[in-house]
């Protein structure tokens, strides 16, 4: 896995950031592992505009559908 600086300061971020990170690159491997559709993570890539975008809203799925807000 490579996490990359589009999702996150993974290292002076927060423990919620660490594991969104953490299950955004998770989602890359299942996709890898089982097939493209396995996964609501889509590829993305850090060298690209439209990759990054992608990046931010693979992360943004996993913010929204698998860490608690905080009230």
């Amino acid at each position: 896995m490579t996490i990359n600086t589009a999702a996150g300061n993974f290292v002076t971020g927060s423990l919620d950031v660490q594991a969104a990170t953490l299950l955004h690159e998770l989602g890359h491997a299942m996709s890898f592992l089982f097939g493209s559709d396995f996964s609501a993570i889509k590829k993305d890539d850090p060298l690209t505009q439209a990759g990054r975008d992608q990046s931010k809203a693979n992360q943004k799925t996993i913010e929204d559908k698998c860490i608690k807000k905080k009230k």
